[in-house]
């Protein structure tokens, strides 16, 4: 199995949307009809790692703060809500621990129930210390995830060697 360990903000979503759901909810204090966590999530971001997934046959692994507040069918259904399609299957990294350390437990456990991870990438745009430090492509938190990255996580995912620079 191929993983794709995904942090929601800052790759999920962009300074924009931020500045969204504070302009759309301006009098969220005074408005007693909640709104939707979904709505964090930018469609286009959450399509673009989709179909990075479906392209790689990769699992989405949400290893992002939010594991800690929701549950991974909560998680499945606010991706689905925008964008992801029905065929990425999605997991939740363990919770109440770093994000490097839910990592290596999603690995280990993986391992241990005999579908270990064959290929896995980072998504996150300010990770702290990782098991394997180039496994992460890390978007800008401004912009969110970038069709470059995606193209970089796919290669890391399929094992395609990074081209060298010719000398100049």
């Amino acid at each position: 199995m191929k993983a794709i360990f995904l942090d929601i903000d800052g790759v999920l979503n962009n300074g924009a949307t931020l500045a969204r759901i504070r302009h759309d909810h301006a009098d969220f204090e005074n408005d007693p009809t909640p709104f939707d966590e979904a709505e964090y999530l930018e469609p286009k971001l959450v399509q673009r790692a989709g179909a990075l997934a479906l392209r790689t046959g990769a699992a989405i692994v949400v290893v992002s703060s939010w594991k800690e507040r929701f549950s991974r069918l909560e998680l499945e259904r606010m991706l689905r809500a925008r964008g992801l399609p029905a065929q990425v299957p999605v997991y939740r990294c363990e919770r109440w621990c770093a994000k490097g350390e839910a990592i290596r437990r999603f690995l280990v456990d993986s391992a241990r129930r005999g579908r270990g991870i064959t290929a896995y990438v980072v998504l996150d745009d300010g990770p702290g210390p990782l098991p394997r430090e180039d496994r992460l492509v890390q978007p800008s938190g401004a912009v969110g995830l970038t069709e470059a990255e995606c193209d970089r996580a796919e290669a890391i995912l399929l094992g395609v060697p990074r081209r060298r620079r010719r000398a100049a």
